[in-house]
């Protein structure tokens, strides 16, 4: 899904943020596709502009993005 919609132009670690969404997804009891998507664009931006680096900043940012959509019952 993530080579598809980036077009084989991903610069950042993908692979590493996708496993780091699936674990997280599995933590607060599931997560959508497009906050995936929103994860790794903005770190194929980040990279791009040489900004991104995986530290507490960015565990913080992907908090934020990967929160639960709804409460869980």
């Amino acid at each position: 899904m993530v080579a598809a919609h980036f077009d084989g132009r991903e610069r950042a670690d993908t692979g590493r943020l996708i496993t780091e969404f699936l674990e997280r997804s599995s933590e607060v009891g599931g997560l959508a596709a497009d906050q995936l998507l929103n994860a790794v664009h903005l770190a194929t931006g980040l990279a791009t502009s040489g900004a991104y680096t995986p530290d507490d900043d960015w565990r913080d940012l992907l908090t934020a993005i990967w929160h639960p959509l709804a409460e869980p019952r």
